[in-house]
């Protein structure tokens, strides 16, 4: 049984990145003008983990952006091999 998994276009995947750009600028306004973002530290440590995972994902998206220049990228490709018994 061989699985494919998914494809997506080139379009969708740029899409898909300028969002978290979006996210990760919007995040960082909302720091910058909140005043009350540190009033509860390990709330805001809470925060600050959960957006440096933001801004990870963000740069592996943008650097993966234009890599190899083909118009579907396929994500989770296995294959599966059945088992002979005997």
């Amino acid at each position: 049984m061989k699985w494919e998994g998914c494809q997506i276009t080139a379009y969708h995947y740029n899409i898909i990145a300028n969002m978290m750009l979006l996210t990760c600028a919007t995040h960082l306004m909302a720091v910058t003008v909140v005043r009350n973002y540190w009033r509860f530290p390990w709330m805001g440590g809470i925060r600050v983990l959960i957006m440096t995972g933001v801004f990870t994902v963000t740069g592996l998206l943008l650097s993966n952006q234009n890599s190899d220049g083909n118009n579907q990228t396929q994500c989770g490709q296995q294959h599966y091999q059945p088992i002979t018994t005997g």
